[in-house]
């Protein structure tokens, strides 16, 4: 209890995991792609048009909203999407999903 009010006290932040994430995707799919990584609390940092008619798209997303992006991204795609993802940093969590 000590601890908690400790916590309190001091006004702590809570930080979350964001990731980078890399999708190559069929250029017919691509704003399918922008439009569910943006409702996903994602930024887009980069599109790249690639010559065999993929486009290379670039977000930064908080991992507590990639839980079920894999298959998300199968079902928008048909299977025809590549994905990379790796951590990059860590962001203040916004206070309408802290616990309370």
């Amino acid at each position: 209890m000590g601890v908690k009010e400790a916590l309190q006290l001091a006004g702590t932040t809570v930080l979350e995991p964001v990731s980078h994430v890399s999708v190559t995707v069929p250029s017919a799919t691509q704003g399918d792609v922008m439009s569910d990584l943006s409702s996903r609390r994602g930024r887009i940092t980069a599109t790249t048009s690639l010559d065999d008619g993929h486009v290379r798209i670039e977000a930064s997303v908080p991992e507590a909203e990639l839980t079920r992006y894999v298959l998300d991204l199968r079902s928008i795609t048909g299977g025809r999407a590549e994905l990379v993802m790796s951590p990059e940093r860590f962001e203040v969590c916004p206070d309408h999903l802290l616990p309370a």
